[in-house]
């Protein structure tokens, strides 16, 4: 009885990617408690001589996870790190400016004496001001080595896919397609 891919589950899901130019070989799976399963609107296209084997529709399989990682590493992962970097920076600039204001404004009071409430005040924002600067900088660091490092990344996520590439190419060869 044929399926959709909607009621597929995950490992046969992931083998439903109608995007690439392999989808016409996962249009028809067999499946032992399903039967025929018709994965993709291009059911009609497969070759007559295709033979689908475990060792292909893995190779497969490992061929569109790791195109998946390199698509989510460029538009999910790497945005993201780099937002909540920016976000983090301005959230410690602010705090930067509201201590060194507050530090600003105890100068008057911090002639009263040595131990007063006002100097412990003004002594704790400046150690604050100085770990906030430290954070600063360190986020700031962090921001440069995710961008200075994303093409090495991007290059890894790419031999992923190569791999997983060629396994598929050898499994076609293996079986003399």
């Amino acid at each position: 009885m044929p399926l959709s891919c909607a009621g597929l589950t995950s490992p046969a899901r992931l083998a439903c990617f109608s995007e690439s130019y392999h989808a016409s070989v996962f249009c028809r799976l067999l499946f032992d408690s399903f039967g025929v399963i018709e994965c993709c609107p291009f059911a009609e296209t497969v070759a007559a001589g295709w033979q689908l084997t475990p060792e292909l529709v893995d190779a497969y399989r490992e061929y569109a996870i790791a195109r998946q990682q390199l698509v989510q590493y460029r538009q999910v992962t790497l945005p993201l790190k780099r937002q909540m970097l920016t976000d983090a920076t301005a959230q410690t600039r602010l705090e930067l400016a509201v201590l060194n204001r507050r530090l600003t404004d105890y100068q008057p009071f911090l002639a009263v004496g040595d131990y007063s409430p006002v100097r412990t005040a003004a002594e704790n924002d400046l150690l604050t001001r100085n770990a906030t600067a430290q954070r600063l900088r360190q986020l700031q660091d962090a921001d440069i080595a995710l961008m200075r490092f994303r093409g090495e990344n991007d290059e890894l996520y790419h031999y992923d896919v190569l791999r997983a590439a060629l396994r598929v190419r050898a499994a076609h060869a293996a079986l003399g397609q």
